[in-house]
């Protein structure tokens, strides 16, 4: 019995010592009683509130909450607690100085106890990272579009030319005689205006 209670103790310490290092925020709630049993350290950080904040008041967390994802939140919340779904989302919270951070959250519900376990991670970099890659795509596919206009109107170009070009060829006389009734007021002895209109 002394071993399995020094293996309990010892396991209960490796698990503290786990989560009061991780990045990640871990709790345990319990629906009944509506309250937080259990809030890691890394909370405070991660939401810069006191943890002893949201273990009294449970609602405190979601009062910092992005207005613009307030609805997403919530309606996330009643699918958990009346349908049955696994709470998982992304949304945003907002500190006291105005800065924004990505959290994403997702809960595990423990049957046997009725009660959630849930992990909350800081997604801000990884946010960023992709609003960047997006800008990029973007711009790039901007660019292209541009490079396509500019092709499309140097083939165009093209095409004019050979179109023109290959006109002049079947006519290589054109150009000439449409000088004929300007070089017919231009010559002055007989033998050259016969020859003109001869031509024309």
């Amino acid at each position: 019995r002394k071993k399995i209670e020094n293996t309990v103790i010892e396991n209960e310490k490796k698990f503290r010592h786990i989560v009061n290092n991780i990045r990640e925020v871990l709790y345990v709630y319990d629906p009944q009683i509506d309250k937080f049993l259990f809030v890691s350290p890394s909370f405070e950080k991660m939401w810069e509130m006191p943890v002893e904040r949201v273990l009294d008041d449970p609602l405190a967390y979601t009062k910092v909450v992005h207005p613009d994802d307030q609805e997403a939140f919530w309606e996330a919340v009643r699918r958990e607690h009346e349908e049955g779904d696994y709470f998982n989302l992304e949304y945003r919270i907002v500190m006291d100085d105005g800065r924004i951070k990505w959290i994403w959250s997702r809960n595990f519900p423990v049957s046997d106890e009725h009660k959630t376990v849930g992990i909350s991670e800081d997604i801000t970099e990884s946010k960023k990272q992709q609003h960047e890659l997006q800008r990029f795509n973007e711009k790039l596919e901007d660019e292209v579009a541009e490079r396509t206009k500019e092709i499309e109107h140097l083939l165009q170009q093209k095409d004019d030319f050979i179109n023109q070009l290959g006109h002049d060829l079947k006519n290589p006389l054109g150009p000439f005689l449409q000088l004929l009734p300007v070089l017919e007021n231009h010559v002055s002895t007989e033998k050259d205006k016969q020859l003109v209109q001869v031509l024309n």
